[in-house]
């Protein structure tokens, strides 16, 4: 999986964050009877979001701003914020447009980008770092056939963030 050209001189210069989610998931390396580029990377798709995570500062919140990113703090988040996001950051990019043929691009070639700031990135990591495919794939993802009889996102979401709160907890004793 190979970041978007158009997405790489961002990534440089809010000090390179790192991937996660799905995509970050997909690669890592099968274990016993799971293979995650099969039950994870096979459901993504050219408008699957890329994921990004990196420890909040000033500076780098400024950055995105000034690039253009969306910017959702904490108390806009919901469900969405667990004990360490600081905000979402959010950006389409967008394909240049062919003016010479006129030629409508598809929703498919928008590549979203989400950068999550965190008020403890190396925590996170910690975390992210030890979570298994097959866990990520039946607690964690939210396309998870854990969660398909639930139709409203936010619960599934709500759900999602008290699992990684509690991992926090637990890498936070250890």
């Amino acid at each position: 999986m190979n970041i978007p050209d158009c997405v790489k001189s961002d990534l440089q210069n809010c000090g390179y964050p790192q991937l996660f989610g799905s995509r970050s998931m997909a690669l890592r390396p099968a274990v016993e009877r799971f293979d995650p580029a099969v039950m994870i990377g096979s459901q993504i798709s050219s408008s699957t979001d890329w994921d990004f995570s990196q420890q909040y500062s000033d500076e780098i919140h400024r950055y995105l701003i000034s690039s253009g990113y969306a910017a959702y703090g904490r108390e806009s988040l919901g469900a969405y914020a667990d004990d360490l996001t600081v905000g979402v950051y959010i950006k389409e990019f967008h394909p240049a447009f062919d003016w010479n043929h006129l030629v409508p691009y598809s929703t498919d070639d928008v590549v979203k980008v989400n950068i999550v700031l965190h008020n403890n990135e190396k925590l996170f990591r910690r975390v992210w770092s030890r979570i298994t495919p097959e866990f990520y794939y039946s607690h964690l993802w939210k396309r998870s056939p854990s969660y398909g009889s639930i139709d409203d996102l936010y619960e599934i979401k709500s759900t999602i963030t008290g699992i990684m709160n509690q991992l926090y907890a637990v890498a936070t004793e250890e």
